[in-house]
């Protein structure tokens, strides 16, 4: 073979391959007499650097640069190196950043000083990208499993914690946490990261957010989707921020999902690079993990709480016992006998009996709130771990409302209660899982219960519509004030600022419990359910199941 077109042969080799040669004078910034026609693939045109446009130095990520310089001071100077291998990043001619893998041997002249360096550049940046995503991976789970030791940390303190470990992961600067009311129409602002309130000179700080009217970051909430802005200021749906607001560049925001309701809203921003859909991945999994956990740990909060209600009851009642059978030994004892002690004793024993009843009716609706609880803490459980099943049959709703109204029957007869029911004679079978749907109507009633005066009323009403049948249960009671109405079918939510009476805290985790395990059984049938009620006036809970 001829040497000219041995050498066409290897040019035509070289530079289709992967490797890019250089030829580089050992000067600052390293001007190139050599490199390969293949340095195309990052957009750059080889006489740019033959001819002096360019230097190699010039084309290092501005970053990577002083470490560079310093590790190649290193080589030079301990002068035991032939060669050398090092990982950085460059900034092709269309901005992109670029990992590379640099394989280069020191050339020196006759003298033994140093005059070129010889190598080939690889681009390694899928590569890197993998190990990336390995590494996020690794940290992910390293930062849920310590969310879940995290057992004597407030509910506030887990939700800050997760924040930052979300801006770790995106690799942000700054980020936030909101929460959603039931009907998806208000968010509340929860934490800002500490970055962010660091540099925030906003003087009164907004809480309080109309998802319709707010800007960009409820995009998401709107559209139900991730949100990705990597040029903030070019962004159409952007309306500004106040003076002194942390400056932003690239944004995202994920909203968290709880079923088929957004619960809250994550948003992280000011990444040195674009966000892409890794990081909306890695964020929205860390954020669901503490979803999960602060539900089971107001859960475990309230079980803590019930636990102490319950242990109370008990010790009352152990004192009252004590206290009547020490009441039964004097009687016993006692050499008097006349008519006003017989009177006494009797009044006594009367009084302690009642305080005995009362204290059993104490131990009776502490027990439900025990047992709702736990109830909600096995679903749970289950439905994390996917061993929950649906076994569909055609059903009639008369015959599913009158085993709910069974179920709880001695609850209705002690409130002396009166149930109505409206349902068509012809109403269509509907496909449901008989026991867990019957369970969902029976926890529907029971807390109807709960706000019906002694001797009131609950009308059940069953109607139909198109493919749906609409059941309705109507009481006459107290009715249920806002935000706790909104908030029911949320397993977890924050009342900030808020007042109440302290009788609502009594029956409010219970009722959520009930309201949050109807919830997903009536979403699982790919129905719906909400509340409509005022304090005041009753409440009105209505479902939406499609016949099939």
């Amino acid at each position: 073979m001829k040497t000219s077109q041995f050498n066409d042969e290897t040019d035509i080799i070289v530079n289709s391959s992967p490797a890019v040669i250089f030829l580089w004078e050992a000067k600052d910034n390293w001007p190139v007499e050599f490199v390969s026609d293949n340095i195309l693939q990052f957009g750059y045109e080889k006489e740019e650097f033959i001819e002096g446009k360019l230097k190699y130095g010039d084309i290092v990520h501005p970053d990577d640069l002083p470490r560079l310089k310093k590790q190649l001071n290193r080589y030079c100077s301990e002068n035991t190196y032939k060669g050398f291998t090092q990982e950085y990043r460059i900034i092709t001619k269309f901005g992109e950043t670029r990992w590379v893998d640099e394989r280069t041997l020191i050339r020196k002249d006759s003298n033994g000083k140093i005059t070129h360096f010889q190598g080939i550049i690889l681009d390694i940046t899928e590569r890197k990208k993998h190990e990336e995503e390995l590494l996020l991976n690794e940290n992910r789970l390293e930062t849920l499993l310590k969310l879940n030791k995290m057992t004597g940390y407030s509910v506030s303190e887990i939700i800050d914690f997760s924040l930052e470990e979300g801006i770790k992961l995106t690799k942000s600067k700054i980020g936030y946490i909101a929460f959603l009311n039931s009907s998806e129409t208000v968010l509340t602002m929860h934490a800002w990261s500490k970055k962010a309130m660091s540099e925030c000179g906003v003087n009164t700080k907004q809480r309080l957010y109309d998802v319709e009217n707010t800007g960009l970051w409820g995009d998401a909430i709107r559209r139900r989707k991730p949100i990705i802005t990597n040029d903030y200021e070019a962004c159409e749906t952007r309306k500004g921020y106040p003076e002194g607001h942390v400056s932003i560049k690239r944004h995202m925001n994920v909203p968290i999902f709880d079923g088929s309701k957004i619960v809250a809203l994550v948003g992280v921003g000011n990444k040195e690079e674009d966000y892409d859909t890794n990081d909306v991945r890695h964020l929205r999994l860390l954020i669901e993990g503490m979803w999960k956990i602060i539900q089971r740990k107001e859960l475990e909060d309230s079980l803590m709480i019930f636990s102490k209600d319950f242990e109370k009851a008990n010790n009352e009642l152990k004192s009252i016992q004590s206290i009547k059978k020490e009441l039964f030994d004097s009687i016993g004892s006692s050499q008097i006998s006349d008519r006003h002690t017989s009177i006494f004793d009797h009044e006594a024993i009367n009084s302690i009996n009642e305080q005995q009843s009362q204290v059993m009716q104490d131990l009776i609706r502490s027990s439900e709130k025990l047992k709702s609880i736990i109830d909600s803490m096995v679903y749970m459980s289950a439905e994390s771990a996917g061993k929950i099943t649906y076994y569909m049959t055609y059903e009639n709703p008369e015959e599913l409302i009158n085993d709910a109204v069974l179920n709880i029957i001695l609850n209705i007869d002690e409130k002396n209660i009166t149930i109505e029911q409206y349902i068509p004679k012809n109403i269509s079978k509907l496909r449901v899982d008989k026991e867990k749907f019957t369970d969902a109507l029976t926890r529907i009633i029971f807390s109807s219960i709960h706000f019906t005066p002694i001797a009131g009323n609950i009308d059940i009403k069953v109607s139909e519509y198109g493919n749906y049948v609409y059941f309705e249960v109507k009481d006459n009671g107290v009715g249920i004030p806002e935000p706790l109405a909104s908030s029911l079918f949320m397993r977890f939510h924050q009342f900030n600022d808020i007042v109440f009476d302290t009788s609502w805290y009594e029956v409010y985790e219970e009722l959520k419990s009930n309201y949050y395990i109807a919830k997903n059984i009536i979403e699982a049938h790919k129905g719906k359910i909400w509340v409509e009620s005022n304090k005041g006036k009753g409440t009105l809970v209505k479902i939406k199941l499609p016949k099939f």
